[in-house]
Formats: structure tokens, C-alpha cells, sequence
């Protein structure tokens, strides 16, 4: 009986290690799986995005409003990322960044692929997209190779943060630009001279050479008090505001200027950009449209809300017989920075070629005249110590053909005789509509290539390419001589401080 137990306990004991090893031997086998299962995902995703890559390269229709990191053609970066560069100390920061950089490459890759040709876009699919739409297959494999990442990639990804520089350094050299930058620094204190005389005379002694035409946004102002409830500040390891999509649209709305545009001819009427039967931009004046998009800034050891506002013109007409700044196309940037309380604390104004770049501040901020003198290039300050009223609209008096601004101010106005505009996405520009095929109404390049100027052929040596020419989002260079872009993080912090006056 005794040895009957032995046995039946040696059997009991065979069988658990037995059924323990089989476990095991299943567990491993399932880790096998997962595991090729997920180098597979991997795999399929990266041939997936070298498919897209190719059919982009193919048909020249890359976007470049952000900067592919090289060998992650899953991220993107812009110049407001690329300044949390040495910053990023924990996982949390670390991750949270990666998860931005892989959103504004989504918003890139979802342009390129709208602006393929059809039998790209169906052999992409046939291939790669199975029953997911673009967009699903995208934020899918966006969200594989993001889990994906080794800490050393992730110090290599961070090592590379950088984005496309504007300033061609070889164009300079053969230019003999240490000699030819001394002409053109000469130009550009006349030109600042010459706007400072305009914008020291008063508003009623301002020339008007046509008559004044005022477009007005077609909505009325929102109620500040309930915008700055909705926003939500510091809930993210970055300390980037979060602003939803409605408080946004409102923010746009409230701060949206009248144009006060000195008319002297159709040049002059501001609207929608649309494609002809060539293919060609042309300005649709008939409806008259403000592009949108908001941005971030770093001031004063704070993340800040921008709005910014596109208008665009049919062109900048001749206004001599050799004129080499008249083109196709013209337009205005109009910025709006806001401080934590959703309040405006400085604007400033930019050409869509990156020219004729003007601040314009209000009591609340202050212009460092040193820091401003030690640039190469000063910025121009054209009005400070602005107060703001409550509840009034913002004007912006606008030159005829050369649409320079000339003044800002704010006044309650009813013209019977104004014109509405409505706003859209400046995103939409890049993707046009065009019979079967979008367009980007950018190149490759970030230029708009029906837009050149004579002035190329005599400004290159300052390494900017193709000066004059219209320019997509982030590839705005404001400055001849030295280096400065218009969507620099810290540009205020370079020329700005906190005033020791309030806004009232």
C-alpha cells in the first residue's frame, strides 16, 4: 500500500512538471508569435511609407511646411518643437513630444496623399491600405513604429531635431555677401526711414490716392470672459496650452481685423486663392477670404497663443516702367500674440514673401532698443505703447498696390459700404482643388512659383531663394542680412520684455 502512494505521488509530481514544461514551452512559443507578429506590423508599416514616399518623389508633391527627421518618416518637426530640443529630460516630456512630432507629420502626410494623382493613390491601396481608409492605415502605423522606439532612437531623433534653414550659405559666398550685404543694408535703412516718416504722421494726414474700401469678418465678436474659461493651461509635461477648437474659432473671430485698403484698382481687392484651367493661382475676388491658423510662441518663460491671419491680393502691379518687386500674387500676414489672459499683448505684420516685417506693440510689452541695435538687420518697431479698448475692432490701413500697412488702430465703425470676409483653414491652400487632382498651391520648394520677382536676379547673394516670391508657413526669412524667420519661438524674447504697463 505504502509503495502504491510513492507511486501515485512520483506520478502526481511527473505530471505537474510535465504540464509546468508544456507551459512553458506554449509561453515561449506565444512570445515567438507576438513577436514576429510584431516585427511583421513593423515591416508592412515601413513599406507602406516608402511606398508613399516614392509615389510623393514621383509626383513632386511633398509639403514641405514641416521638416521630416531623416530615417523616421513618421515625424515631423517645426521650429517650435525643434526649441523643446534640449529640454526634454523625462519620459513623460520625452514621449509627449514624440506623440506631436508624429501628429504634424500625420496632418503632412494626409495632404501629400490628397494631392496624389488617382492611379497612385490606387496602387497605394491596392498595396498597402487593404479595407482601411488612408488615414486609418496612417495613425496606425504612426502609433506601431512610435511603440517602436528604442531609448536610442529616441536620442538619435532628438540629436537630428531640426528643421530646413532658408539661408543658402553657398548663394552667399558666391554672391560676396560681406560686400554686396552692405548695399542692401543701406536699402533697408532707407526703407525703414522712409516708413517711419509715415507712420509719424497722423492717421488723417496718411495719403489715400483711391478710395478707402473696408472688408469687415462676416461674424460678430465673442465674449472674452467665456473664452478664458475654456482654456485649459499646463496639463501636458510640455506646459503647451490647450485650447479646444471652439474657443479657438471664437478667439479668431474676436481678434479678426477690418481692412481699411486704399482702392485704386482690382490689385487691390482682396480674396480667395483658386486654380485656373492650367493649374495656375489666381485670386478669386469675387469671394472674399481670410486664411487662418493659429501658432505658438516662447516669451518671457511662457508659452503663448498666436492667431494668424492671411490675406491675399491678385498681385502687386508695376508701378514704374522697370519695377522689379511687381509679381503675381501679393498678400499680408496679420499675427495677433496673446498673453495668458487670451488679451493681445503685441502684433506684428509680415509680406507673404517674408518681407516687410513690422512690430507693432501695445503697453504691456516693452521693445529692447539694445538688443534691437545688435542685429545686423534691426527689426522695425512701426507703433508701440498701444492701448487697448474693450469691444472695439482692430484697423489696418493698407497702401494701394504695394499693400504696405500704415497704420494700426482700433475705432468703432459702420460703412454702409464694406465687405464681408469669411475665414477658412490656411491649410486648405495646400490642397487645391484641380479637375481630378489637387494642388499644392506651394512647390516643393515652399514657393509659390508663378510669383517670382525681378528682384531675384539682383538680391540672391543675400542666400535667400528667390527673394519676393510668395512663401508657405515656416519658410519665412524676414531678414536680408543675418538670419531671421518669421515663425521663430523666441522672437520676442530676442527684441520684447514685460512692461511695467498693463492693458486697460
Amino acid at each position: 500500500m505504502k509503495n502504491f502512494r510513492l507511486f501515485v505521488i512520483l506520478g502526481l509530481l511527473a505530471s505537474i512538471t510535465l504540464a509546468g514544461c508544456a507551459s512553458i514551452n506554449n509561453q515561449t512559443r506565444n512570445d515567438k508569435v507576438e513577436k514576429n507578429a510584431i516585427l511583421a506590423r513593423q515591416a508592412s508599416c515601413e513599406q507602406f511609407y516608402l511606398a508613399l514616399d516614392n509615389a510623393i518623389r514621383q509626383e513632386n508633391a511633398a509639403d514641405i511646411q514641416a521638416s521630416q527627421i531623416k530615417d523616421y518618416p513618421f515625424l515631423s518637426l517645426n521650429r517650435f518643437l525643434v526649441s523643446f530640443k534640449n529640454e526634454l529630460k523625462s519620459s513623460e516630456q520625452k514621449s509627449y513630444w514624440l506623440t506631436l512630432a508624429a501628429k504634424l507629420n500625420r496632418q503632412q502626410r494626409a495632404v501629400e496623399w490628397l494631392n496624389l494623382s488617382p492611379p497612385k493613390k490606387a496602387l497605394i491601396k491596392q498595396k498597402h491600405l487593404r479595407s482601411l481608409t488612408f488615414n486609418q492605415r496612417l495613425k496606425s502605423c504612426s502609433n506601431e513604429l512610435l511603440l517602436r522606439l528604442s531609448d536610442a532612437n529616441i536620442r538619435n531623433i532628438i540629436d537630428r531635431a531640426q528643421v530646413k534653414d532658408d539661408y543658402n550659405g553657398t548663394m552667399r559666398t558666391l554672391g560676396l555677401y560681406p560686400l554686396t550685404s552692405l548695399i542692401v543694408k543701406k536699402e533697408v535703412a532707407e526703407h525703414h526711414a522712409a516708413m517711419r516718416n509715415e507712420f509719424n504722421q497722423s492717421l488723417q494726414q496718411l495719403s489715400v490716392k483711391g478710395r478707402l474700401q473696408r472688408y469687415v469678418p462676416d461674424t460678430n465678436q465673442a465674449t472674452l470672459t467665456r473664452l478664458v474659461e475654456d482654456i485649459v493651461g499646463q496639463e501636458n509635461p510640455l506646459g503647451i496650452p490647450f485650447i479646444s477648437s471652439t474657443t479657438l474659432n471664437d478667439l479668431f473671430k474676436r481678434y479678426a481685423p477690418t481692412l481699411e485698403i486704399d482702392n485704386t484698382g482690382k490689385y487691390d481687392n482682396i480674396g480667395e486663392i483658386r486654380l485656373d484651367k492650367k493649374g495656375q493661382p489666381y485670386v478669386d475676388s469675387s469671394n472674399p477670404i481670410v486664411y487662418t491658423m493659429p501658432s505658438y510662441t516662447r516669451f518671457d518663460e511662457k508659452i503663448l497663443l498666436q492667431l494668424n491671419y492671411f490675406f491675399w491680393f491678385p498681385e502687386r502691379p508695376s508701378q514704374s516702367r522697370f519695377d522689379i518687386y511687381a509679381g503675381n500674387l501679393d498678400g499680408i500676414i496679420w499675427r495677433v500674440t496673446l498673453d495668458e489672459n487670451l488679451t493681445p499683448i503685441i502684433f506684428d505684420s509680415v509680406h507673404n514673401c517674408g518681407c516687410y516685417h513690422q512690430f507693432y506693440s501695445t503697453k504691456a510689452i516693452d521693445f529692447t532698443l539694445e538688443a534691437a541695435l545688435k542685429e545686423k538687420e534691426p527689426p522695425f518697431l512701426a507703433q508701440s505703447n498701444i492701448e487697448i479698448k474693450e469691444h472695439m475692432r482692430w484697423v489696418l490701413r493698407i497702401n494701394s498696390a504695394n499693400h504696405y500697412v500704415k497704420r494700426v488702430y482700433q475705432q468703432d465703425l459702420f460703412d454702409k459700404d464694406a465687405i464681408s470676409y469669411s475665414m477658412k483653414s490656411y491649410h486648405q491652400l495646400r490642397s487645391l482643388s484641380h479637375k481630378n487632382k489637387n494642388r499644392n498651391l506651394f512647390a516643393d520648394n515652399g514657393i509659390v512659383k508663378s510669383s517670382k520677382r525681378l528682384e531675384r536676379f539682383l538680391l540672391w547673394p543675400m542666400g535667400i531663394s528667390s527673394p519676393g516670391a510668395m512663401r508657405q508657413w515656416g519658410h519665412h526669412a524676414t531678414a536680408f542680412i543675418g538670419e531671421r524667420y518669421f515663425d521663430e519661438p523666441y522672437l520676442l524674447d530676442k527684441f520684447f520684455k514685460r512692461g511695467s504697463r498693463t492693458t486697460e
